[in-house]
């Protein structure tokens, strides 16, 4: 198996009813860190590698604490079903033959007061031997 870190740059909008105007941020990210209130929207935008094709067998793979969705190019990736599962404190997401030439992961966060919300890290898992 092959791991890209999906490292930086991420990026937080600048205005949560705004979100044509975005800042930079790296990873670890906590929740409180952005001085946002409420859910929290970070997107980070990559090219898809090369070397793969439609059924190269693909996962994204998350981990933090209070993510709330996940979605790839606008697509919610669905949590709870078959194409995610949870491997230790990672989730992890089946993106098999949905990448596009460039793609854009976009990752929520929730807070409660009780439990902060952080996203440590993001990968691809490419698996050509599955």
């Amino acid at each position: 198996m092959h791991r890209i870190r999906l490292a930086g740059p991420w990026q937080i909008p600048d205005h949560v009813d705004k979100q044509d105007s975005w800042t930079n941020v790296s990873l670890p990210l906590t929740h409180a860190a952005t001085g946002s209130e409420g859910r929290l929207r970070i997107r980070r935008k990559f090219h898809s590698p090369t070397g793969i094709d439609s059924a190269t067998p693909l996962r994204i793979c998350i981990t933090g604490e209070r993510i709330d969705g996940v979605s790839l190019n606008g697509e919610l990736l669905p949590a709870g079903s078959t194409t995610a599962f949870v491997d230790s404190d990672a989730i992890s997401f089946d993106v098999t033959g949905r990448l596009k030439s460039f793609n854009e992961l976009e990752v929520w966060l929730l807070p409660n007061p009780s439990q902060p919300a952080e996203l440590r890290s993001a990968e691809l898992h490419i698996d050509p031997t599955n």
